[in-house]
């Protein structure tokens, strides 16, 4: 929306005024209507006039919706700037003229914001005065330039700016947002960079390049016109180092800038300036530079974070530092066991297979499967010799016969009985059959016999059948009789004397 449209006294410039979200006049060629330069506006504009000299405006006043005319120009200097005089805050304005001696917003009259001093125009307030915040943020130096207003100005520009957007007694995000765009669009950035850069000096290194963001900090949002909270707002500027930043390093200001001809802070007090220097370790150390001939540089060092060590990291850097003789230890014991698991379970197979000769050496067999083994040889048993003594003699003495029973040979499989349910005790006969405690293999006829059992004389044991031997007369046995045989011992008798 265009509410006004003006050529200058040369006809070579036509300014043109906007009114609508973001108020602005702007200068445009006359004869390529390209932009030339613009001017940002806080709050609405209905109409506007301007002044020239040497075809550049000088001053240009607009019409608001707020009863007022605002008058937009180049800044002048306050009243008594430059006069010879006592100056407490150095703002180059003698204490007789200056209605701000201290240089904290208030003036003399209405400065009783003090708790030791009988004179509260003579002590600062440090919450209002002008502050610098620097700290260090890794190849970067982050200054930011925080001003204040006074109570004065701080209601005109509310009064200026509430119905810029929306006709009601508080400001919004929105109509706070202009008033922070047109501060930091219409200031001169590149002399306020310049001139910062200058004042910092680095013992290693120099700041280069440089951004500025402007920033409403408080006293506008959501405030009534006659808040008694004042209007703060920053300039804040971030500035490259180069070479990177080497711990310790020190930062030193030569002297307190003010760009009073090239922005806003025209209107607000510029000394003395309060330096609060983050610290790496994010504490806040504060102090209070005035701005005198005898003034020194002042100097803030930022050294390196002193970290305590926790166990913890010291235990990870002491592995980190020893990784090969750890790796080298480590692989050694996997190694060593390795070789210990093998051996043991080889050790495990010869044992186990030691367990089975064992277990079928210690099998139990058949007396007589035993007796009777092809391995047995009487040969390699010798008779036991008598006792031969002086004291002793050998006397035959023919004792009486020991009766003694065969071992019952195993049932033949033609003995054996036919299957009967019966319960007559004449036909149910309990065979008393002595068992082998040993594995026999059977099949349809009988026991199958390993091997043939070598008599020595010559004969074939065939079980089931008695061997008759030489030594034993032949006697008629009854069937079922025990067989009797003769023993003939021999004791050793003593000698008589």
């Amino acid at each position: 929306e265009n509410s006004g449209i003006s050529w200058s006294a040369s006809e070579d410039i036509l300014y043109l005024l906007e009114s609508d979200s973001t108020p602005e006049l702007i200068a445009l060629d006359g004869s390529t209507f390209s932009q030339l330069y613009s001017t940002r506006l806080m709050h609405k504009a209905l109409d506007f006039a301007f002044v020239e000299t040497g075809g550049m405006i000088t001053k240009f006043y607009v019409a608001t919706d707020a009863n007022h005319v605002a008058i937009y120009g180049s800044a002048s200097y306050p009243e008594g700037y430059g006069v010879m005089g006592s100056d407490l805050d150095g703002d180059n304005i003698p204490d007789t003229l200056d209605n701000d001696d201290d240089g904290d917003s208030y003036q003399d009259d209405w400065d009783f914001n003090c708790h030791n001093s009988t004179l509260c125009s003579r002590e600062p307030d440090l919450q209002t005065i002008r502050s610098m915040g620097i700290r260090v943020d890794g190849n970067t130096i982050i200054v930011e330039d925080i001003y204040t207003m006074s109570q004065s100005d701080t209601y005109l520009f509310r009064n200026l700016s509430r119905r810029s957007i929306t006709s009601d007694q508080r400001i919004s995000y929105e109509e706070t947002n202009m008033i922070e765009s047109a501060f930091c669009h219409n200031m001169d950035k590149n002399d306020y960079v310049q001139k910062l850069r200058i004042s910092l000096e680095l013992s290693v290194g120099q700041v280069n390049n440089g951004t500025v963001q402007c920033e409403i900090l408080s006293g506008l949002s959501f405030t009534k016109t006659y808040d008694k909270e004042q209007i703060k707002f920053s300039f804040k500027t971030a500035f490259d180092v180069s070479p990177n930043i080497t711990l310790p390093v020190t930062l030193y200001l030569n002297e307190q800038i003010s760009v009073i001809d090239s922005s806003i802070t025209n209107l607000v007090e510029n000394h003395p300036i309060l330096i609060q220097q983050t610290t790496l370790e994010g504490e806040i150390l504060s102090i209070l530079w005035w701005n005198s001939d005898s003034s020194q540089t002042l100097e803030l060092n930022f050294t390196a974070v002193q970290q305590e060590q926790s166990q913890i990291n010291t235990l990870l850097q002491s592995v980190i530092n020893n990784t090969v003789p750890i790796v080298a230890i480590s692989a050694g014991v996997v190694l060593l066991m390795w070789v210990l698991i093998r051996r043991r379970n080889r050790n495990s197979l010869i044992l186990d297979d030691a367990e089975f000769e064992d277990s079928d050496a210690d099998e139990p067999v058949d007396e007589d499967d035993t007796l009777n083994s092809a391995d047995y040889d009487l040969d390699d048993y010798t008779r036991p010799k008598p006792i031969v003594d002086s004291d002793y003699i050998t006397k035959q003495v023919n004792e009486t016969p020991i009766l003694t029973e065969n071992i019952p040979t195993e049932e033949k499989p033609t003995d054996r009985r036919a299957f009967t349910i019966d319960n007559d005790a004449e036909f149910v006969e309990k065979r008393g059959v002595k068992r082998r405690s040993g594995r026999i293999n059977r099949n349809a006829q009988g026991p199958i016999m390993s091997t043939k059992r070598k008599r020595l004389d010559g004969k074939l044991d065939i079980p089931g059948e008695r061997v008759i031997t030489g030594k034993k007369p032949v006697t008629k046995q009854h069937q079922g009789a025990p067989p009797v045989r003769k023993v003939r011992k021999v004791r050793p008798v003593k000698k008589d004397d």
